[in-house]
C-alpha cells in the first residue's frame, strides 16, 4: 500500500488491513502504519496485537502518543533504557503529570531526568517532588542540576546534611548567595569547598581569613588561580607537607622548582617533583633524591615511557625496579627487562603486569617458586588458559585455592604481598585445632592472617 492510499484510510480500516496482511509485511512497515493512527487507544491496541514480538519498536510508538497520561500509562511496557528516553523526552502539561513521572523516575533510579521534570513545577509541588527522594545524596544532586536559581535556593532547606547541602550551594550561579549560605555551614572543610568554588581569587582570600583549620585553608589556597598570590600565602603555612601540596598546585614548573628549595623532607619533595609537567625537570630533581622509595614514586610519574625506563639505573632495590618495569605499556619491553632481575618476587610482579595471556604464561618458566607462579596464574584473564596452568601446580592446597578464587575477569593479587583470602582458607582447610602451617601452606601466602 502506498502512502497516498494509507492516508485515505480511517484508523479502523488501517487496523483491518493489518489483520489481513500482518504475516505478509515486515515489522518495520507495520510500525509505520501504526504510527499513522490518530487515536492513542488504537495505536496501543495495534502495537500489542501486531508487534508483540517486536518490542524494540514500542518506544517510538509510545513516544508518538498525543496524551502524556497515555505515555505514562504505557511506560511499564518498555525496557529500562527506553523508559529513560521516554521520561527525558516528555513535554508535560501539568504538575500532576510531573509528580507521577517523578515517582516513576525514583522507582527506576533515574535521577538524571528528575531535574528537568521538577524545573517545570510550581514551588509547592517541587517541594513535594524532592520529598519523595529519600537519599540526601541524590536529592542534592537533583536540586543542584535545576535551572531555576530561585527554586534551588528554596529547596536547600529540604537537605539536612551539610555534606550534601554544599553540593547545591556550589552550583548556585550567584556567588553572593554562595557566600551568604556559608554562614549556615558549621564544618570548616565544607566552608572551604564552597569558598574554593568561587571565581574571584580576592574573594577567596577574604573568606580564607575566617578559616582556622589548616587542612581547610590548604584546600582554599590550592584553588587560587594566581601563582603569585598562592606563593604569598605559603608564608601562612607552617607544615612542610602542606607547603609541598600548595607548591605542587602551581601552574608554572619554574616557580615550583624555585619553591622546592624550601622543602627539606624527601617524602615532601616528591609531592612537588611528581607534579612537574616537564619530564626533564623531573629527572634532574630525581637524581638529587637519596630516598629510594621517593625516587621510585617520582620515576613512576615520568610520562615518557623510554625516559622512565632509563631512570631504572638510579634504583638498587629490585622490587622498586619491578614496580617501574610493570608500569610500562609495552609487554615486550617488560619481558626484555626480566633478564635484569634476579629476585623471583620482582619477576612475578613484572610478569603479572603483562597484558597478553600467552606472553604471560610463557614467562612462568622464569619462576621456580610455586607461590610466585600462583601470583601470575591468578592474573591470567581467560579461564580456560588459567585452568591449564592451575593443573601444573603440584601443591594441592595452592591449586584448590587458586581454582576456588578465580573469576573470568581475573584479579590482581596486591603487589606488596601474596595474600590469599583468609575466609577461603578457613572455609576450605581450617577448623578450630588446625594451624596454617599444618596444612602445608607457605608462610608467604598467610602473612598477616589470623585464625
Amino acid at each position: 500500500m502506498d502512502e497516498k492510499e494509507l492516508k485515505s484510510l480511517s484508523d479502523d480500516e488501517k487496523i483491518e488491513f493489518l489483520e489481513y496482511k500482518v504475516y505478509d509485511i515486515a515489522s518495520d512497515e507495520i510500525k509505520n502504519i501504526i504510527l499513522t493512527l490518530k487515536s492513542d487507544e488504537k495505536k496501543i491496541e495495534a502495537m500489542k496485537r501486531f508487534l508483540r514480538n517486536s518490542s524494540w519498536f514500542w518506544e517510538e510508538i509510545i513516544t508518538s502518543l498525543s496524551s502524556v497520561d497515555n505515555k505514562l500509562d504505557c511506560i511499564d511496557m518498555l525496557e529500562r533504557s527506553d523508559k529513560w528516553c521516554l521520561l527525558k523526552g516528555i513535554i508535560f502539561e501539568n504538575d500532576k503529570q510531573r509528580l507521577r513521572a517523578v515517582e516513576i523516575a525514583i522507582e527506576m533510579d533515574f535521577f538524571t531526568v528528575l531535574s528537568k521534570i521538577i524545573d517545570g513545577m510550581s514551588i509547592e509541588n517541587a517541594f513535594k517532588a524532592v520529598d519523595l527522594i529519600k537519599d540526601e545524596y541524590y536529592k542534592a544532586y537533583v536540586i543542584s542540576e535545576l535551572q531555576k536559581e530561585e527554586l534551588k535556593i528554596k529547596l536547600l532547606e529540604t537537605i539536612s546534611d551539610e555534606d550534601h547541602k554544599i553540593t547545591v550551594i556550589c552550583s548556585l550561579k550567584e556567588e553572593k548567595i554562595r557566600i551568604q549560605e556559608l554562614e549556615k555551614i558549621n564544618s570548616e572543610f565544607n566552608k572551604a569547598i564552597v569558598i574554593a568554588s568561587l571565581k574571584e581569587d580576592n574573594e577567596k582570600i577574604k573568606q580564607l581569613k575566617k578559616i582556622s583549620d589548616e587542612e581547610s585553608r590548604i584546600y582554599i589556597i590550592k584553588s587560587i588561580k594566581d601563582d603569585v598570590l598562592k606563593i604569598e600565602l605559603l608564608e601562612t603555612t607552617k607544615n612542610e607537607k602542606d607547603r609541598a601540596i600548595v607548591i605542587s598546585s602551581l601552574k608554572d614548573d619554574t616557580k615550583k622548582i624555585k619553591q622546592l628549595e624550601s622543602i627539606k623532607d624527601e617524602s615532601n619533595k616528591v609531592i612537588v617533583i611528581v607534579s612537574l609537567q616537564n619530564d626533564e625537570f623531573k629527572i634532574e630533581k630525581i637524581k638529587k633524591l637519596f630516598d629510594e622509595l621517593a625516587r621510585t614514586e617520582a620515576i613512576l610519574s615520568i610520562s615518557n615511557m623510554k625516559r622512565r625506563l632509563e631512570q631504572i639505573e638510579l634504583l638498587n632495590n629490585e622490587k622498586n625496579k619491578a614496580d617501574v618495569i610493570a608500569s610500562l605499556w609495552d609487554d615486550d619491553v617488560k619481558i626484555e627487562q626480566l633478564q635484569n632481575l634476579n629476585d623471583e618476587y620482582a619477576k612475578a610482579v613484572v610478569i603479572c603486569s603483562v597484558m597478553d595471556d600467552d606472553k604471560k604464561i610463557e614467562q612462568l618458566e622464569n619462576l621456580s617458586d610455586e607461590i610466585y607462579k600462583a601470583m601470575v596464574i591468578s592474573t591470567v584473564y581467560y579461564s580456560g588458559k588459567r585452568k591449564k596452568q592451575i593443573e601444573k601446580i603440584s601443591n594441592e592446597f595452592i591449586k584448590v585455592l587458586l581454582d576456588g578464587i578465580m573469576v573470568d575477569a581475573g584479579f590482581i593479587i596486591p603487589t606488596n604481598s601474596s595474600l590469599i583470602s583468609r575466609n577461603m582458607l578457613r572455609e576450605n582447610f581450617l577448623n578450630e585445632d588446625r594451624m596454617y602451617t599444618q596444612i602445608g601452606l607457605d608462610d608467604r601466602l598467610t602473612i598477616g592472617m589470623e585464625i
